[in-house]
């Protein structure tokens, strides 16, 4: 059985209906729309954090990957493809997929599985090399190193 790497937290803090309620404001890929971007700020240690808009997220973040832990411990690398595809490595179970899509509301969203809990849509940041992964209530998954590109070994 495919075990979800780290988003699995995520859906539980949100519930996949958010993310589902709005599919039809959702964008994936070459087909995101052209909006104008809007920096949102959320406080932390280091200052506020700026979130990347659809457009930032297309540029920066689609076509290159994360590598880093799960909240449970597991090492994962994963690619995100411009077709809205995931293309993952897990320490702990190998081989994955799944799919990301963007909303209009700036959320990147994570499927990894049919169930309901298999997904989530986050607020995510660029700073240093690394991507934070910031869930609606405001607490943050781990934050994950960036890669240029597709990851080796994927």
């Amino acid at each position: 059985m495919l075990k979800i790497p780290h988003l699995t937290v995520i859906v539980l803090a949100l519930g996949l209906f958010a993310c589902d309620s709005q599919d039809n404001e959702s964008t994936q890929g070459n087909n995101a729309p052209q909006s104008a971007p809007v920096a949102e700020t959320a406080p932390s240690n280091d200052g506020p954090t700026e979130f990347l808009t659809n457009d930032n997220m297309m540029a920066q973040i689609v076509g290159n990957s994360a590598e880093g832990d799960t909240e449970s411990g597991d090492h994962y690398v994963e690619y995100y493809d411009p077709n809205g595809k995931i293309i993952g490595l897990s320490k702990k179970d190998g081989p994955y997929e799944g799919t990301w899509r963007l909303r209009q509301d700036n959320l990147m969203c994570f499927k990894y599985g049919a169930g309901p809990i298999d997904g989530g849509c986050v607020q995510v940041s660029l700073k240093d090399g690394k991507i934070g992964f910031t869930r609606m209530d405001g607490s943050e998954e781990p934050s994950a190193t960036f890669i240029k590109g597709k990851a080796s070994g994927l």
